[in-house]
């Protein structure tokens, strides 16, 4: 295939000030350059946004036509994905920290891109091959520069979003690392780094900011999404592992002496879907 390289750059470099659908255009400009797919998997919860998501819910979940055969239908479907796009891929993702070619188990291929800002991965960004294609080995390098640039400027794009919520860029970080919590181990040695400061000033600020230390807002946001979690009805386990915890009793230790119950009966003592608990939020 041709490089896209520099029809890409030049679309890139347009976007002085990016409209709310940039990303989108960008995603399916990406698409048509080089017949893919793309979907990312959300690590730092940057394409959430504050109040509404960035892309559409297609991009945060595994879209792919193999993929969506059956799933909703078949949970233990549903659970060899989490362990693999979710959990397996976050870790490979770590290890390799650039782009590596992955065998869905049920035997796509696709190539994994880690995006990464302040040292932390913010995304992991899934390109799906059609399904009839061929089963690809070595992926264009072109192509992989140009994923590192699309999700380069979709991290720009989000935290441009983000500018107008919150104009301080301190607090704008804090709150992007906390929102990362949900599934991350961020040490306050990181957020502290990330700042530009020592721990001690971290420390202080964030007490100031938010009127609660780093180790509770870390438990806040980590079982706030363990809450959403179950409420979907998801596995105890898968919970926890989602949560960042390698062992689900250790999770069901913690979540017992937070909520008083455990996670099965909590979910269990849960009113209609759609109803917010406030002692969640």
């Amino acid at each position: 295939m041709k490089s896209g390289s520099d029809s890409f750059e030049m679309l890139a470099d347009s976007w002085c000030s990016p409209p709310p659908d940039a990303a989108e255009a960008a995603l399916k400009h990406f698409e048509q350059l080089w017949q893919v797919k793309v979907t990312f998997n959300d690590v730092g919860w940057i394409l959430h946004g504050k109040n509404e998501p960035l892309l559409s819910a297609e991009r945060l979940a595994h879209n792919h036509p193999e993929c969506r055969t059956g799933r909703p239908a078949n949970r233990e479907y549903e659970r060899r994905c989490i362990e693999q796009c979710f959990l397996k891929v976050k870790a490979m993702a770590r290890r390799h920290q650039s782009a590596f070619m992955h065998k869905c188990w049920r035997g796509q291929s696709e190539v994994v891109v880690p995006i990464y800002r302040n040292a932390l991965l913010y995304l992991t960004m899934f390109i799906h091959y059609p399904p009839k294609s061929r089963r690809v080995k070595n992926p264009d390098q072109d192509m992989i520069d140009d994923a590192h640039m699309l999700g380069t400027r979709i991290i720009d794009i989000a935290e441009h979003a983000a500018e107008k919520g919150e104009p301080d860029p301190q607090k704008r970080l804090i709150t992007r690392l906390v929102s990362m919590q949900r599934s991350e181990r961020i040490s306050l040695q990181t957020v502290a780094a990330a700042l530009g400061v020592s721990c001690s000033r971290a420390s202080h600020l964030i007490t100031e900011l938010y009127g609660k230390s780093w180790r509770e807002l870390q438990l806040q946001a980590r079982f706030g999404y363990a809450c959403r979690l179950l409420r979907q009805g998801m596995r105890v386990n898968h919970v926890a592992e989602l949560c960042g915890y390698d062992d689900p009793n250790t999770f069901s230790r913690i979540f017992r002496k937070r909520f008083e119950v455990s996670p099965t009966r909590w979910r269990k003592m849960q009113p209609a879907a759609g109803e917010v608990l406030s002692k969640v939020e």
